[in-house]
């Protein structure tokens, strides 16, 4: 109740007590643990920010599970949708037709465009970068990604879904 007025100390208390449980049962759902990590902290900043708007619950912790398994979820919703965007964005089709000028302005926009794209590409960390290059650039599939890195399928998802939020962000003014 504390928490709910506004109290630092009982945030704290919160984040001490269920931290490691939440953490626990984040990685029971299969889910990579830098994962979790961030959906955790995600969801204490949440809980911070909106704490006035909060009702009493019965059980904090199972309030908390829910709460952290419904932020994996949208991770993983935000994750397939930024990967749809991005996999059309570095596959372009030229198939429709434009007039000469169209076409010319087209052609330097996804030049610069695409100069953009490497750019940012190349800012990423080097995980993410293989990841997104073996992916979409050379057109791998996730299995094979996860044998050449000797990395679990979700990692491979993992790292590219923070990839690809990278360059959402980094990009997000040439879209």
């Amino acid at each position: 109740m504390d928490f709910l007025e506004g109290s630092e100390a009982a945030f704290g208390r919160l984040y001490q007590r269920y931290y490691k449980e939440l953490y626990r049962y984040g990685k029971t759902l299969e889910v990579d643990e830098e994962l979790v990590k961030d959906a955790i902290q995600d969801l204490f900043i949440n809980l911070h920010q909106y704490r006035s708007g909060l009702k009493p619950v019965t059980s904090v912790k199972f309030y908390l599970m829910g709460s952290l398994r419904h932020k994996l979820q949208s991770y993983f919703r935000q994750s397939k949708r930024n990967e749809e965007t991005w996999h059309g964005l570095l596959h372009l089709n030229a198939s429709t037709e434009l007039s000469a000028e169209d076409r010319l302005v087209d052609a330097e926009r996804h030049g610069t465009l695409h100069h953009k794209l490497s750019e940012a590409v190349d800012k990423l960390p080097s995980r993410q970068r293989e990841v997104i290059r073996m992916k979409f650039y050379e057109g791998q599939p996730p299995q094979y990604i996860e044998q050449t890195m000797n990395i679990r399928y979700q990692t491979v998802a993992n790292l590219s879904s923070r990839a690809l939020k990278r360059l959402n962000t980094e990009l997000s003014s040439y879209l």
